[in-house]
C-alpha cells in the first residue's frame, strides 16, 4: 500500500468539484477563511462595473452575494482619493453580521481597505445619528415582547377592547415607524402590503390616534425601540439632504457672490458617504432604506446592495423604487452555488415548499435555474423520540467530525512537509450548531462540553470564541458559512413555533408567518459547505420534505431521505 496516496487522498476535502472548473478546485482546497473571500473569476465584472445609480445582486444562498459585496467594496475604496476618512459604509442588518463582514474584509483587503470603511449594521448607524443631535435623552432599550406588553397595558387603562394588541403593535412598527410616516395624511396613503386585515379610512384615524398616545406613553416613560430610533434617524438625514439640495441650487443660482455670505453651518453641508454597500437586503425597513437613500447623493455607483428574499428572515418588507432607490436594468440575479453542494442545496429547497417570494421591488422572485457545480455526502437527517437522545446523538456527529477533521489537517500539513497545527486551529471554527430556541442552545453548549467538545454560543455580537463549535439559534446563523452544519429540534411545535397557529385566522398575516419559519430553517441549511445533518425529536416539522416519519412515534436513529430525487 502507498501511505503516500493515502495521505494525500485523505488531505483532499469530501467536498468535489464536478466540472472542468480549476479555478474553484484551487479554492476549495485552500483554507476554509480564504474559501471565505473566494471570488469566482466569472463574478469579477459584477464587483467592478459601474452602474448610473443604484445596483443589486440577488441570488440564492452559497452563490457569492456577500463575496461579491466585499469585492465591490474593495474596487471602491481602491477608487478613493487619498485620505483617512471613511467614504464608504457597508451596512448589514445585525451586529454579529457586521462583524463577520469586517472580519472577512480585513482577510480580503487588509488593514488599509478597512480604514476607509464604516462597517456598521444599520440600527446602531441610526442610534449614532440620532444621539449626535442630542435626542435619545435618558432613555432605556425595550425589545418588541416588551413594547407589545406596553400596548396591552395602555389599551387595557383606556377600556379598549376593539383592538387587538398584537395587531396594532404590529402596524406601528411595520407601517408606521417601518415606513417612517410622521403625519396622519401620510398614514392614510401609506401602502399596507403584506398586512393581510384591510381596514378603513375611519379605522385608520382611529389607529393613528392610538399610536399617537402609544408614543406619548413611551416618552414619558424614557423607553425607546429600535424601530423609533430608525424613523427618527430617516427623518434627521432626509431633512439634511433637503438642505443639501437647496443650498446647491442656491449655489448655482447666485454663484461667488453667495459664497461671500455663506454662514458656516451651510458650509459644512455634505453627504457622509459616496458609497453605500448593504449586505442581506432583504432584511431591512422602509425606513432603513429611507435612511440610507439619505445618506448619500444620488450618483453613479451611489448604492449596491446584495441578498435573497427567500433568505428574509425578519418582518420587513419594502418596494425600493416607491423609496427613491431605482434598481430596474441594473439588477443581476446569481444562479450558480459553488458554497453549497448539490446534496444540501436540494435538501434546503426541499425546505422552502411552495410559497411565493417578493423581489424587494413589487415584482416576485424565483430560484428557478438555481444549481451547484459541488458534489459531496448526501444530508443526514435523523428522528429521536425525545430530545435527550437528539442531544446525545448530536454530541456523538460532533465529535466524529472533529476527528476527521484533525485528521485531514494533519495529513494535509504532512502532505505540505508542516505541522498540522495551524490547519487544525483554522478548521476548529468550520462547525456550527443552529437549533430553534435560546433555551436549546445552552442545553447544546452544556452536551457537547460534557464530551470535552469547546462550544461558544453565539451572541449579538458574533460567536463568543473563534476556536470552538459555534452554536446559536436559527436567527444567529445568518451570513455565517461552515464546512459542517448541524440543524437540531427540528420538531414540530418548534419550526415553525407554536405562536404561529395564532394568526389562522388572518390568511396572509399566517401565510408571511410560515414563510419567515421557513426561511430560518433554509438559512440554516445552507450555512453549510460539506456536510449537513437535520435532526429532530418527536414528530417531525411539517416543513420537513416528503414523509419524515409515520404517523406513530419515531424510532431512534431512523435515517429517511426526504424527497429522494432531490439527491
Amino acid at each position: 500500500m502507498d501511505t503516500s496516496d493515502y495521505t494525500a487522498a485523505l488531505a483532499r476535502p469530501a467536498t468535489r468539484v464536478t466540472s472542468e472548473d480549476t479555478d474553484i478546485q484551487v479554492a476549495i482546497e485552500d483554507r476554509f477563511s480564504r474559501w471565505k473571500v473566494f471570488l469566482h473569476p466569472t463574478q469579477h465584472k459584477l464587483a467592478r462595473r459601474d452602474h448610473r445609480g443604484p445596483a443589486r445582486v440577488s441570488g440564492g444562498p452559497g452563490t457569492g452575494k456577500t463575496i461579491v459585496a466585499l469585492h465591490r467594496v474593495a474596487h471602491l475604496a481602491e477608487r478613493l482619493p487619498l485620505g483617512h476618512t471613511k467614504q464608504i459604509l457597508l451596512t448589514t442588518f445585525n451586529k454579529n453580521l457586521a462583524a463577520d463582514l469586517r472580519k472577512r474584509l480585513l482577510e480580503l483587503g487588509g488593514q488599509a481597505v478597512v480604514d476607509r470603511v464604516e462597517i456598521v449594521n444599520i440600527d446602531k448607524l441610526a442610534t449614532q445619528i440620532v444621539a449626535e443631535t442630542g435626542r435619545t435623552g435618558q432613555r432605556r432599550w425595550i425589545d418588541d415582547g416588551k413594547a407589545l406588553r406596553e400596548w396591552e397595558d395602555m389599551l387595557a387603562e383606556l377600556g379598549e377592547s376593539q383592538w387587538d394588541p398584537e395587531f396594532l403593535h404590529a402596524e406601528w412598527n411595520q407601517v408606521i415607524l417601518g415606513q417612517a410616516i410622521n403625519s396622519r395624511a401620510d398614514y392614510f396613503r401609506a401602502r399596507r402590503a403584506g398586512r393581510g386585515k384591510r381596514i378603513s379610512r375611519a379605522q385608520r384615524a382611529e389607529i393613528w390616534q392610538l399610536a399617537e398616545r402609544f408614543s406619548m406613553r413611551l416618552d414619558e416613560k424614557g423607553l425607546w425601540t429600535h424601530r423609533q430610533v430608525a424613523e427618527l434617524a430617516a427623518r434627521i438625514q432626509s431633512e439634511q439632504a433637503m438642505k443639501i439640495a437647496a443650498f446647491e441650487e442656491r449655489q448655482e443660482r447666485e454663484g461667488a457672490q453667495m459664497l461671500q455670505h455663506l454662514e458656516q453651518s451651510w458650509a459644512n453641508l455634505r453627504y457622509p458617504y459616496r458609497h453605500v454597500v448593504v449586505d442581506e437586503a432583504q432584511d431591512l425597513s422602509p425606513a432603513h432604506w429611507k435612511l440610507l437613500r439619505a445618506l448619500v447623493r444620488a450618483d453613479d455607483n451611489d448604492i449596491f446592495l446584495v441578498g435573497d428574499t427567500h433568505q428574509r428572515i425578519y418582518d420587513n418588507y419594502a418596494s425600493l423604487s416607491s423609496l427613491g432607490i431605482n434598481i430596474r436594468g441594473r439588477s443581476a440575479r446569481l444562479t450558480l452555488s459553488y458554497r453549497t453542494t448539490r446534496q444540501i442545496l436540494g435538501a434546503a429547497l426541499g425546505l422552502l415548499g411552495e410559497e411565493e417570494w417578493d423581489n424587494l421591488d413589487d415584482n416576485t422572485e424565483t430560484l428557478g435555474g438555481y444549481r451547484s457545480l459541488l458534489k459531496g455526502p448526501r444530508p443526514d437527517m435523523r428522528g429521536f423520540d425525545t430530545w435527550q437522545g437528539e442531544l446525545d446523538a448530536l454530541a456523538e456527529t460532533v465529535a466524529a467530525w472533529q476527528r476527521e477533521d484533525h485528521e485531514r489537517a494533519a495529513a494535509a500539513a504532512e502532505a505540505a512537509g508542516g505541522d498540522g497545527e495551524e490547519a487544525e486551529e483554522q478548521e476548529q471554527t468550520s462547525i456550527g450548531v443552529a437549533v430553534p430556541t435560546r433555551d436549546m442552545v445552552g442545553e447544546v453548549e452544556r452536551r457537547l462540553a460534557q464530551e470535552g467538545i469547546r462550544a461558544a454560543g453565539i451572541g449579538p455580537e458574533g460567536p463568543r470564541l473563534d476556536d470552538a463549535v459555534h452554536v446559536g439559534t436559527l436567527h444567529r446563523f445568518k451570513g455565517l458559512e461552515y464546512r459542517r452544519m448541524a440543524v437540531a429540534g427540528v420538531a414540530q411545535g418548534l419550526v415553525p413555533g407554536r405562536h404561529v397557529e395564532q394568526h389562522r385566522d388572518d390568511t396572509t398575516r399566517y401565510q408571511r408567518e410560515v414563510q419567515r419559519a421557513r426561511s430560518l430553517v433554509f438559512v440554516a441549511a445552507t450555512r453549510a459547505r460539506d456536510t449537513l445533518t437535520i435532526t429532530w425529536h418527536g414528530t417531525p416539522s411539517p416543513f420537513l420534505p416528503g414523509n419524515a416519519a409515520p404517523d406513530d412515534a419515531p424510532v431512534d436513529g431512523a435515517l429517511f431521505s426526504p424527497g429522494g430525487a432531490l439527491f
